[in-house]
């Protein structure tokens, strides 16, 4: 377990979007489903509401017809120290009998571990089963954390798993969903719409499993054809990078306006340099931990526009040290983006 790298989802978006609370926008409420299975309901003037607290009275960051920002406030009242901290982290899913999470099942005894212990929240999930028994996994591992005191849903994420590659830490393998182009096929055919075609059918894809969070798109600019991780790339070209980097993330977030309830989280990653690695070194080991972009950082940074303009929920950051680089002709100091 380590502190997560998605350095834009505060306390305060991670709770309010894993509540899926509404806007309280108007007097005629739509009932919406509550998926009951561990605690009890609170009915109130004909309506439902998950008694996540279990304490049978129904508490500001429990009733959905507030804004997930009201919900979220109040949610934050009532969590200790421990659990803040625990919210912040973002954890690997325990695989039963696996390695690194992947294996058959989850480790439901080490998750209760990890959720009531420890009051984290936030999971990766290696699981490649076929889609039914994925989704039932994830049921199983909502149902421990509704148990807990403050029944604080689980947000589950996931590296891409739509493509051809499988990389354990970069990617998954692809049972039982769509089987698209890796992203620099799609920068190849240039059509901003088929990514949002691809988006859209994905996001209804990692909805149906129980997944919240894409851990993509990979916005780094392939600057190095030895680079490893080119395949996941939008490619070299920033401007083209930013545009389907916009419409990947509009359509698994639902939208141009920002997450939408039935959306999918993007995190895009890895702010910034990253795919400068000279000589092709990879920057999650200790031979790569530099990153070499020159005086053309600031096309890095322009690669992820499209993608920050549609809103994406998160960032996650890049893991190089930039060396000799410069921005707006300015050097910068030699330090990690994240």
């Amino acid at each position: 377990m380590k502190i997560s790298k998605l350095a834009s989802l505060s306390l305060l978006l991670t709770s309010a979007l894993a509540l899926g609370g509404c806007v309280h926008a108007n007097i005629q409420h739509v009932q919406p489903e509550i998926g009951l299975r561990v605690k009890n309901a609170i009915t109130i003037d004909g309506l439902q509401f998950r008694d996540a607290d279990g304490d049978g009275r129904l508490a500001p960051y429990e009733d959905w017809r507030l804004s997930p920002l009201e919900r979220a406030a109040d949610l934050a009242t009532r969590m200790s120290t421990t659990h803040k901290v625990g919210t912040l982290m973002h954890s690997t899913m325990p695989g039963r009998d696996g390695e690194l999470g992947r294996a058959e099942s989850y480790d439901l005894d080490a998750l209760g571990l990890l959720v009531g212990d420890r009051h984290v929240t936030s999971f990766i999930t290696r699981l490649t089963l076929d889609p039914a028994l994925l989704a039932e996994q994830n049921n199983a591992a909502q149902e421990v954390a509704a148990a807990g005191r403050l029944g604080i849903p689980l947000t589950i994420s996931t590296d891409p798993r739509n493509h051809f590659s499988y990389v354990l830490g970069a990617a998954e393998a692809g049972t039982g969903t769509t089987q698209w182009p890796e992203l620099l096929g799609f920068a190849a055919l240039r059509d901003p719409q088929l990514v949002r075609e691809f988006g859209e059918i994905a996001r209804r894809e990692y909805r149906a499993l129980g997944i919240h969070m894409a851990l993509s798109p990979q916005l780094d600019l392939l600057t190095e054809p030895r680079w490893p991780r080119g395949s996941g790339t939008f490619g070299s070209q920033a401007e083209l990078s930013s545009e389907l980097g916009g419409a990947y993330v509009e359509s698994f977030q639902g939208g141009a306006e920002g997450l939408q309830p039935d959306g999918v989280m993007t995190v895009v990653k890895h702010w910034v340099g990253y795919g400068a690695q000279p000589e092709g070194f990879e920057a999650h080991n200790y031979y790569g931990r530099f990153a070499e972009p020159g005086d053309y950082l600031g096309q890095h940074i322009a690669a992820f526009e499209g993608a920050l303009d549609a809103g994406t929920a998160g960032i996650m950051p890049a893991y190089p040290i930039l060396r000799d680089a410069t921005l707006n002709g300015e050097p910068i100091e030699a330090v990690s983006p994240g």
